[in-house]
């Protein structure tokens, strides 16, 4: 016979015959069953946010008499859900107490950085190069992990690429050249104004002043030539390269009336570069008084 109490018990079995009765005793002892340990389910959905969104945390817990979450959630009942907002990427505890003991499960919940659309914050201004030279273009901008690509041509003409990141340097110029500069990443774009890239051919003198003689007392006329862009003109008296005496502006200069020998001399320049003549010497010859005075 098969038996399964519930609690030990002492079983007596009674034999009767002719003989008399003789009975015999078997106790069997029943040890309660150890309590069963707590079992939980948890899980965050979704696992991966961008700051600033939310994922929800659904647990589900059995055998237990206490359930909390750390990271500030404190305790929870049994079953239950709760939307978290991490700013970091974060791990979840949720720990169950029984009497069968404590049982711990974790989720973590993964954080990217929101992203930040591109703005230019700087590029470079419009500059000039002589003919044959090259220009170094910047830019900056705010946002997150911003790219840079450039352009040739007015802004908006994405049909000539001609460079990629913060600094380029462009090819050798031989015409004044418009670029602009595109900041993007992966929630936006924002394009630069035009960058224009002037190109000035040098000045170059290319007749220079004169020497000559005066009497005292006479003025002088000195003129240049010179090849160039928009090239201006400045006149010095004295030797070459002493600028401490200018006199006068101009492609034709006339001095005042000369007393000394002296020299004069002419600064070509534009925005590329400056080109200086030979100094022209002016003698100063005394005039002879007529015979018999």
């Amino acid at each position: 016979m098969l038996v399964t109490p519930a609690a030990t018990i002492t079983y007596t079995l009674t034999a009767t015959g002719a003989g008399g009765t003789t009975t015999k005793q078997v106790t069997v002892t029943v040890t309660a069953a150890p309590p069963t340990a707590p079992t939980a389910i948890f899980t965050a959905s979704p696992t991966s946010i961008t700051a600033g969104q939310s994922s929800t945390l659904t647990w589900s817990v059995t055998n237990a008499t206490s359930v909390s979450i750390d990271n500030g959630l404190g305790p929870q009942p049994p079953t239950g859900s709760v939307s978290v907002s991490p700013t970091i990427t974060t791990t979840y505890t949720l720990t169950a107490t029984g009497a069968g003991g404590t049982t711990a499960k974790q989720v973590t919940v993964f954080v990217s950085a929101a992203c930040i659309p591109p703005k230019i914050t700087q590029v470079s201004a419009s500059s000039t190069v002589a003919v044959g030279g090259v220009a170094t273009l910047s830019v900056a901008a705010s946002g997150s992990a911003v790219s840079y690509t450039w352009f040739l041509g007015a802004p908006d003409d994405t049909s000539h690429v001609v460079g990629t990141g913060q600094t380029i340097e462009t090819g050798p110029l031989v015409n004044t050249t418009s670029f602009w500069v595109r900041a993007s990443n992966s929630c936006g774009v924002d394009d630069s104004t035009a960058v224009i890239v002037s190109v000035c051919d040098p000045p170059h003198i290319t007749q220079q002043p004169r020497s000559t003689s005066v009497y005292v007392g006479q003025r002088v006329t000195f003129s240049v030539e010179a090849s160039g862009s928009s090239v201006s003109f400045d006149w010095f008296e004295g030797q070459k390269g002493d600028r401490s005496n200018w006199v006068g502006n101009g492609q034709v200069f006339q001095s005042g009336p000369v007393v000394r020998t002296t020299s004069f001399w002419v600064r070509t320049s534009n925005e590329c570069g400056v080109d200086d003549s030979s100094a022209a010497s002016v003698s100063v010859i005394s005039r002879r008084r007529p015979a018999g005075h």
